[in-house]
């Protein structure tokens, strides 16, 4: 089934390849959507401190609230509020989303509605709390740090953690890896290691390397690039490895 997965992506990245002109033009129109639907639900969660459900959960909302086993939350001033999830399963990935479709939306129109769809995207990532999203938000946003807290504190050692899993099957299987979906099998903490990178190589090994494509770096591949060093879900979450086909197709 994995492998149908991947035949899949390739044959949805080779249709958006052939008419990227038109995809181009259409997601002029559909991108602002995504950013107000994703970032005002995300708004509604967090105000309500759990999901909305009703229509939501038809379009993939979890259904969770602040006492949910697991589920993200931040401490704004001392006050405990749930973190932004949106229709993703976690609120770090739907930042990601945010970040690169907000470059990818080109409108030279700095009209009204341009400012509208632009600040939905950035409060949609701000309410996230995700601090590499945050991190790479203009400067002049780092302030909110200043009243987030509250974040897992063991965050950074459980990621090396797994990179040095990751590292390992690595060295045990250097050719041709675990195989594909074969990572959490082959790991003892059942997660994915937080490193796209990581991930790509223990599961494909070196012959992963005969399948790097030449990309034309700009903001948008350095935040992909950037987030997938901290982070899997480029590869491993439906909405960010669709909108990464859709980034590799046209960009």
């Amino acid at each position: 089934m994995a492998w149908l997965r991947i035949a899949e992506i390739w044959g949805v990245f080779l249709v958006l390849k052939d008419n990227k002109e038109l995809v181009k033009k259409y997601l002029k129109y559909i991108i602002p959507f995504w950013i107000i639907l994703q970032s005002g639900l995300g708004l509604m969660q967090v105000v309500k401190g759990g999901s909305i459900q009703g229509l939501f959960y038809w379009l993939g909302e979890r259904r969770f609230n602040l006492n949910t086993i697991g589920v993200a939350k931040i401490s704004i001033l001392g006050e405990e509020f749930m973190r932004a999830y949106g229709t993703f399963s976690h609120p770090n990935s739907l930042a990601g989303f945010l970040l690169v479709v907000l470059e990818l939306w080109k409108d030279n129109k700095k009209n009204l509605w341009y400012w509208i769809v632009r600040w939905f995207g950035i409060l949609g990532i701000i309410i996230c709390a995700s601090r590499t999203a945050i991190l790479l938000l203009p400067i002049y946003f780092w302030p909110v740090f200043l009243i987030f807290s509250g974040w897992d504190s063991l965050s950074l050692t459980k990621r090396m953690q797994l990179n040095v899993e990751a590292i390992k099957m690595i060295f045990h299987h250097p050719l041709f890896g675990v195989g594909l979906n074969n990572y959490l099998v082959n790991s003892r903490y059942y997660q994915p290691v937080h490193n796209i990178y990581l991930l790509i190589l223990s599961q494909f090994g070196l012959a992963s390397l005969f399948f790097v494509r030449k990309i034309r770096l700009n903001k948008i591949w350095i935040i992909i690039m950037l987030t997938g060093l901290v982070d899997h879900y480029w590869v491993t979450l439906p909405q960010n490895f669709w909108l990464l086909t859709l980034v590799l197709a046209i960009i």
